[in-house]
């Protein structure tokens, strides 16, 4: 089984989707991934379902279950697997393991393609979708967003997921950042990587950035 790379719909020029053994399409991830780009989703995110799917079918292969017919208890056993893939059943010495095959972030984003991918079949009627989530009242410390606190509200929870430790992202010392707006061609791109490296803001906010969002006055 394997991901390949096709020809897309709509806008998008390319997209993926799952292979098996024989050289056939597996019809199911192929629904899934069709919709996925009509709704234009980018290249990379249609890449990265097609690989998390890829893997889940790789596990319902070694328990002999279809997609439709594995349970919210498959996706339980599936959170550990791919951590330490082996044979269900089948036991492995503590001397010979070498520690968790992938991160638990990629496990959660494979997670997070399995729900996405039933959720898509409940709305068909079969599957599993309508079991693997389930709603709660909001609690102090849930995002709301705006005016979110004025009513009552429900928050959408899903009962597998590994525990991620949150990881602070490298960043560029002093030397790096000056490498960088020293190779700067125009005043223009040089403003633009300034602004970014003082500021702490995104591409698309600076980029959103107007005159009168400046504050011109010199600091006294």
């Amino acid at each position: 089984m394997y991901v390949r790379r096709v020809v897309g719909t709509g806008a998008r020029r390319e997209t993926y989707t799952v292979v098996d053994g024989d050289g056939r399409v597996v019809e199911t991830v192929d629904d899934y991934l069709a919709l996925c780009t009509d709704r234009e989703h980018s290249p990379n995110t249609l890449g990265a379902r097609a690989l998390d799917l890829k893997v889940w079918l790789a596990f319902l292969r070694l328990m002999d279950l279809d997609p439709l017919t594995a349970s919210p208890e498959h996706v339980g056993q599936f959170a550990g697997w791919p951590r330490r893939p082996g044979q269900p059943g089948h036991l492995r010495s503590a001397d010979t393991d070498r520690g968790p095959a992938r991160e638990t972030s990629t496990v959660n984003r494979a997670l997070n393609s399995v729900y996405m991918f039933y959720e898509f079949f409940a709305r068909r009627g079969v599957g599993m979708g309508a079991q693997l989530s389930h709603r709660r009242a909001a609690s102090i410390g849930d995002h709301g967003g705006f005016l979110g606190g004025i009513a009552e509200r429900q928050i959408t929870t899903r009962p597998t997921r590994l525990k991620q430790t949150k990881r602070r992202p490298p960043t560029l010392t002093d030397v790096e950042v000056q490498q960088i707006l020293d190779a700067c061609g125009r005043v223009r791109d040089r403003l633009l990587m300034a602004l970014m490296f003082e500021t702490g803001c995104r591409i698309g906010q600076a980029l959103g950035l107007c005159h009168e969002d400046m504050d011109q006055n010199p600091i006294s």
